[in-house]
């Protein structure tokens, strides 16, 4: 173990081999006051830094104890987060260290929690209005707003990532595939920062050095005013949503295959992606009008549950460039045969099997941590577990695991909860959310 003893460092061992003289220990006397200022520093902060785990541990605690009672279905974000809201951050580092912290000097309580969570998300929000205050100017957004705008779009852009976890995301999206993380990226980390993961197992929000999509936001801004004909310093996420949910790509359309049709939040993602067999740099989008509406939603709904009804092996992505991946594409969507449109028959779903006679509190018991990425993972382990997850009585648990991120929209109610989650959160499948191809619309 290094020593802190300055008689232990290089320089004074070297002087003390010479015979020591008064000049030679003033000399020194600079040297022995700084080197024992640091290892004053180390040591306080060593012991700083034990009192803050006990307490980032204690708050833990505090706040698991208080959301057992919490409603099920309301969203909440994650400790670190809550350690991110001013007043509790400071009651934890601040606080003298003679001090012991008692349940009450935290105000997290079953009566205070909902105010404690919005505290959060506001720590959160704040986050992303700095991301986006460092592209966009000043006086050309509203920041009580601009959140929900459709247009307004995050991405991440890591050298190492998947360009398929790089698409570009709205807000909700953002905080729910982008909240916390395991590693730091973008600024360094501090030593709190460092505290905060090993103590909580997770980082705070945006550790994934998301950034607004400027290019994205470029589509989606042509998408609104041209396409939609809307303004697009009011028009939120959900307006899209509900007035014009789906879109075409005319520049795709091709004879042997048909009309490209997507939802209208995959637009970006179709013009960026340069790794994707149907990218279009050039895209000329035109939104879903009358009958199609209803035409385009069965067959994006078909393609959605083929995506979730191909057999999958856990680590396994689909290989964009072979043949058999872009038959599952084209077959998924408007392909047209002998007898009008051709829909594909899927198989009855089993009933809870793996699991079957479990009381519904000990299975949400079970899952109740978990994320909606990773009940995609446990469907993907076996046939067993698949059934489990798309079985109807599992419905409460896919909602339960949504409520966990702000402002997510419900699932739609052409689209089951698996398919869904699978949509938004399934970054393992090469082409989990991505506008695919088929035969003319009828």
């Amino acid at each position: 173990m290094t020593s802190d003893l300055p008689q232990d460092t290089q320089k004074i061992a070297e002087v003390c081999k010479k015979k020591l003289t008064d000049r030679i220990l003033c000399n020194l006397q600079p040297f022995i006051n700084a080197h024992m200022s640091i290892t004053k520093e180390r040591r306080l902060y060593t012991e700083r830094k034990a009192i803050w785990v006990t307490r980032l541990q204690q708050l833990r605690m505090i706040y698991e104890n208080v959301l057992a009672s919490y409603p099920l279905y309301k969203p909440r974000p994650r400790v670190a987060d809550i350690f991110e809201v001013p007043r509790i951050k400071s009651l934890v580092l601040d606080t003298p260290p003679d001090v012991i912290l008692e349940v009450n000097d935290f105000a997290i309580t079953p009566e205070t929690l909902a105010d404690v969570i919005q505290e959060a998300y506001k720590v959160i929000d704040a986050k992303l209005l700095t991301v986006v205050a460092a592209v966009l100017e000043r006086g050309t957004y509203d920041p009580a707003t601009v959140l929900n705008l459709a247009t307004t779009v995050f991405s991440v852009k890591i050298p190492q990532t998947d360009p398929v976890q790089r698409r570009p995301m709205h807000t909700f999206r953002a905080i729910a595939t982008s909240s916390t993380g395991l590693y730091f990226h973008g600024d360094q980390p501090t030593e709190i920062d460092w505290l905060v993961r090993m103590t909580f197992g997770h980082t705070t929000f945006n550790t994934r050095a998301l950034h607004f999509d400027v290019a994205a936001h470029n589509i989606f801004l042509s998408i609104v005013t041209e396409t939609c004909g809307l303004d697009p310093t009011t028009t939120t996420y959900q307006d899209m949503e509900d007035k014009h949910p789906f879109i075409e790509c005319i520049t795709c359309n091709r004879v042997q295959h048909g009309r490209l049709v997507m939802r209208w939040w995959e637009a970006a993602y179709h013009s960026l992606c340069e790794t994707y067999i149907l990218a279009c740099p050039n895209s000329n989008f035109l939104t879903i009008q009358g009958d199609d509406i209803e035409d385009t939603k069965r067959i994006i709904q078909c393609a959605d549950e083929k995506m979730n009804d191909t057999p999958y092996e856990p680590g396994e992505k689909l290989d964009s460039e072979s043949e058999e991946s872009q038959d599952m594409i084209v077959a998924g969507h408007m392909q047209q045969g002998q007898g009008g449109l051709f829909v594909k028959i899927f198989r009855k779903r089993g009933t809870r099997g793996l699991l079957e006679g479990l009381p519904f509190e000990i299975l949400f018991e079970i899952f109740d941590h978990f994320l909606p990425a990773d009940l995609l993972s446990v469907g993907r382990v076996s046939r067993e577990f698949k059934d489990l997850v798309m079985s109807r009585q599992f419905v409460p648990i896919w909602k339960h695991t949504r409520s966990r991120f702000p402002g997510m929209p419900d699932c739609p109610s052409d689209m089951n909860e698996p398919s869904y989650a699978e949509l938004i959160f399934g970054n393992s499948c090469r082409f989990g959310s991505m506008p695919v191809q088929g035969s003319p619309l009828p």
